[in-house]
């Protein structure tokens, strides 16, 4: 694939050579054997063929140069093999004209360059901010998730799963049916999601909405916060947020108010 994008520059300045060589020949040849009349009209077809090179070929600015080069030295060749005031005038128009889009195909090709160079500078921080998620989510007690416009978890499935001993999927109890009938050691505990799905509707913020599983591995707690999400035009995509796994923390408290009692 490198080498292919290697030679791509080389065959369009290739090809750029011939097709402005073969161009070039044309006022050269045609130029000076037409009425004077009718010889503006060749200027007029290899200007709009030098601008069109130029549009088609400035992402390769070497190719782009080549080409404008050939066709505006046959211009200028055809234009000096018939002499005449008007031929001047055509000369001088032509320079300028050629100047001017020369200018012009560099500043698009500079314009092009620069997009394409943060195009690929954002790809490769889009693919290393993934990647610094994946590893926060997976490694770290409190993980990224994320929820689509349907109510399903799309990130963080490791996070909740790991905490909860248990699938969380999505925020529909329809989801759940089959498992619930035939999944015996750890249940989700379907209540805890009504305060995540009220706030999903409402598309509002929260903070401290605790879901829970119970079953072998015991009663599993996990806080989550999130934020909806909307794009550009204001179209709602999901929401964010961070979830934490509290289990430890709610088995203290209740070790912590059980002792407490057993005091008193």
């Amino acid at each position: 694939m490198l080498s292919a994008s290697l030679r791509a520059p080389k065959q369009a300045i290739k090809a750029a050579f011939i097709s402005g060589v073969l161009w070039a020949i044309m006022p050269v040849l045609l130029y000076p054997n037409i009425p004077e009349g009718k010889q503006g009209i060749i200027i007029a077809v290899m200007s709009g063929m030098m601008g069109g090179g130029v549009l088609s070929l400035y992402a390769v600015p070497l190719s782009m140069v080549v080409w404008l080069s050939f066709l505006t030295i046959g211009s200028v060749m055809g234009l000096l093999l018939s002499p005449s005031f008007a031929s001047f005038i055509l000369l001088g128009m032509l320079v300028i004209y050629a100047v001017s889009i020369l200018r012009a195909g560099y500043s698009i090709a500079k314009t092009f360059t620069a997009n394409v160079l943060t195009g690929f500078e954002l790809s490769n921080q889009s693919e290393t901010i993934d990647l610094l998620l994946k590893d926060f989510s997976e490694n770290a007690s409190d993980w990224l998730w994320e929820m689509d416009t349907t109510g399903q978890i799309t990130r963080g499935h490791y996070g909740f799963s790991s905490s909860l001993k248990t699938t969380f999927q999505s925020i529909s109890p329809s989801d759940y049916q089959r498992k619930l009938s035939s999944e015996k050691n750890q249940l989700l505990n379907m209540r805890s999601l009504e305060g995540l799905r009220k706030n999903y509707i409402e598309y509002k913020n929260f903070r401290d909405i605790v879901i829970s599983s119970s079953g072998e591995e015991g009663s599993r707690w996990v806080s989550m916060a999130g934020k909806p999400l909307y794009n550009q035009k204001n179209e709602f995509l999901g929401f964010r947020g961070v979830a934490s796994d509290i289990t430890e923390k709610n088995i203290q408290k209740s070790a912590l108010l059980i002792s407490h009692t057993m005091t008193l």
